[in-house]
Order: C-alpha cells, then structure tokens, then sequence
C-alpha cells in the first residue's frame, strides 16, 4: 500500500470528478437529471479533496528524514491525525475527526510551515468558493429541507470556480513535495 496506491487513488476521484462534470455539460439544468448529476458532482469533489488531503498529509508524515520534524508539536499531531484523551489516568491517542473548514485551513497553514515557498492564498475567491463547495455537500449530506438538494447552474460555476483553485493549490503542493524527493 506504498505511493502507487496513492496515486492510482488520486487518479480514480480525479476521474470521478471529471466524468461529472462531463455529464453535466451533456444536460440542460431544466432537465430533471441535473439535481441527481449536481450532487454526484459535489460528492465527487469533496472526496477528490478529501483523498488529495489525505495522501498529500501521509506522504508528508512519512517522508524520508522526517520533514515533519521541523513541525511544531501540535501541527505533528494534526499532521498524524491523533488527539488524545485520558484513560484512567493514562493519555491514550485517538483518531480525530476535524471539521472540514478547519482541517481544511490547518492543511494549507502546515504544509506551508513545511515548505517556504508555498503560501496559500486563503483570501481568495477560490478559498471562499471551496467553502460554499461544502456548504453544498453539507445540505446533501444531511439534508433538512428540499433546498438542501437543489443545486442550481450558478452554484456549479461557483463550484467550479473552487475546483480550478484547489487543483492549482494540489499543483503547488505536489511540486513542493516532488522538489523534497528529488522527483523534479
């Protein structure tokens, strides 16, 4: 379960994310269709983000001559996924599950702790756009009314507005990761 697992993972939601947005552009947002191609879309967004996050932080963690190490403490465990808790007196580590907002902006602020030369822009239209990408998952997730899952054409630009920041964000990353395993 080495790099190439990861990266044959990467490849399938990015391919997820991809074919949406291809049957998306077949359709008419009139077209009964496009609330059921909307949400597979955002799905398959939100986990192309998520596996990226994941992969990038593992190989990050198990990078040769600890990278992370120059890390403080707190940014190592978040790095590591683990939080801790006392268990008859003892710590005993946990997996943590963090809100997406967070370990979103937490991703961005370590890795670039890690790496000088990346600076992510949290500022940004795309930031914010990205932020309305998981409003939208959260409402189709866990939807309370009908307008949870009804998803217009203008929220898809917004949507991909997001995508086109995020992917530029995984490239700045990747190259900064490739630049540290010589890869470039």
């Amino acid at each position: 379960m080495g790099i190439e697992n990861d990266l044959k993972l990467i490849k399938i939601l990015w391919a997820d994310v991809e074919q949406s947005i291809a049957e998306l552009n077949e359709i008419n947002s009139s077209d009964p269709i496009f609330g059921y191609k909307s949400r597979a879309y955002i799905k398959a967004l939100t986990s192309w983000i998520e596996g990226g996050i994941y992969i990038f932080k593992k190989m990050l963690s198990n990078a040769e001559g600890g990278l992370y190490k120059k890390l403080p403490l707190e940014c190592q465990l978040y790095l590591f996924e683990y939080d801790w808790k006392i268990e008859n007196g003892l710590p005993k580590e946990t997996l943590k599950k963090i809100a997406t907002k967070e370990n979103l902006k937490a991703y961005f602020k370590v890795v670039s702790l890690i790496f000088d030369e990346y600076q992510p822009d949290l500022l940004s239209k795309g930031w914010n756009e990205i932020l309305f990408v998981y409003q939208l998952r959260d409402g189709i997730m866990h939807p309370k009314e009908i307008n949870d899952l009804t998803i217009d054409i203008e929220s898809i630009k917004r949507c991909e507005s997001g995508r086109v920041w995020m992917k530029k964000e995984f490239f700045k990353i990747r190259s900064a990761i490739s630049k540290y395993y010589n890869l470039v």
